[in-house]
């Protein structure tokens, strides 16, 4: 089976929560979960699911990142609330046998543009031009396929230890 990892950029607050499917060469699907016509966050988060059950499903996806939880400063109430949406992705992790990592935007930066510092519109620019996306994507969008894309890459890398391990199994087999 292919692997197909889903990034999430998990807004609430701004009635929203992007999302991209990418499969290690092309992004298959991104979108958003439009949330402005829900009028309580138990619904909202009840959207969320709906959806992602439907992605997770039809996408077949194997694999599941999303942007780690940070404070913002003046952004208390959806600071909050971003982690009760992080147990909502952990919980479809786990039904769905999902392995799963939590991107930090640094991490997701560097992958995506070459600097853990660059702005909104230099990781942007790289993924339009990365994936020939449409110039119009949210910056919500864009970030949740940059989060595809970090997981993917991240996953690429073998521990040492691991390689170690097999290695050492194999000659004491002889």
């Amino acid at each position: 089976m292919k692997k197909k990892f889903l990034g999430i950029d998990p807004g609430t607050s701004d009635y929203n929560c992007a999302y991209a499917v990418y499969d290690g060469k092309d992004i298959i699907e991104f979108g958003t979960i439009d949330l402005r016509k829900t009028k309580t966050f138990a619904k909202r988060l009840t959207k969320i699911a709906r959806e992602l059950t439907d992605i997770i499903e039809r996408q077949e996806i194997t694999d599941l990142a999303y942007e780690a939880f940070f404070l913002q400063k003046g952004k208390i109430q959806g600071s909050v609330r971003i982690p009760m949406l992080i147990g909502v992705l952990l919980h479809y992790a786990d039904i769905y046998n999902l392995r799963y990592m939590d991107i930090f935007p640094s991490q997701m930066k560097k992958i995506v543009s070459g600097s853990g510092r660059a702005s909104k519109e230099e990781v942007q620019a790289a993924l339009e031009e990365d994936f020939n996306l449409p110039s119009d994507i949210s910056n919500h969008e864009s970030d949740a396929i940059g989060i595809a894309r970090t997981a993917y890459e991240l996953s690429q890398h073998i521990p040492l230890s691991t390689t170690r391990a097999k290695k050492s199994r194999k000659s004491t087999s002889r």
